[in-house]
């Protein structure tokens, strides 16, 4: 499996969040999971009944990875052993991603989000301008 080298001179990266790896090196497996779930609402108030993954069904899914069976043809020709970049750069990476600098066999990632929204539609929300306000 691991027959090429990479090489990279500097990484500059703002920000790897949320279950995302960033793998420097030759990896056998990467598996990353990642449930979010994301309330928004006008007022400030926690009710502490909304963060039960078990409430929503989106959670409760069997995970499902279908076996890759179609026949695929490859015929590779490496001139050179090695890959060489001098400069990465990236903003950011979220929700079950990869940035991987090396060999790997095996990458599995899986992101399940239930975002919510209490909106108050009768008040304004916070920094907002009021309904009555000319913002033209």
């Amino acid at each position: 499996m691991f027959s090429r080298i990479s090489k990279v001179d500097s990484i500059t990266g703002k920000s790897l969040i949320f279950s995302s790896v960033l793998q420097i090196g030759d990896a056998r497996y990467i598996d990353g999971v990642s449930e979010v779930l994301a309330v928004q609402r006008d007022v400030k108030y926690n009710y502490g009944n909304e963060g039960n993954f078990a409430e929503y069904r989106i959670f409760g899914y069997p995970s499902v990875y279908l076996p890759i069976d179609e026949q695929i043809s490859i015929k590779t020709i490496n001139k050179s052993p090695l890959i060489k970049v001098g400069r990465l750069d990236f903003i950011g990476a979220t929700v079950s991603s990869v940035i991987s600098i090396g060999n790997t066999d095996h990458i599995r990632m899986k992101s399940r989000i239930k975002h919510i929204r209490r909106l108050n539609r009768n008040a304004p929300a916070q920094g907002s301008p009021s309904p009555d306000t000319d913002i033209s």
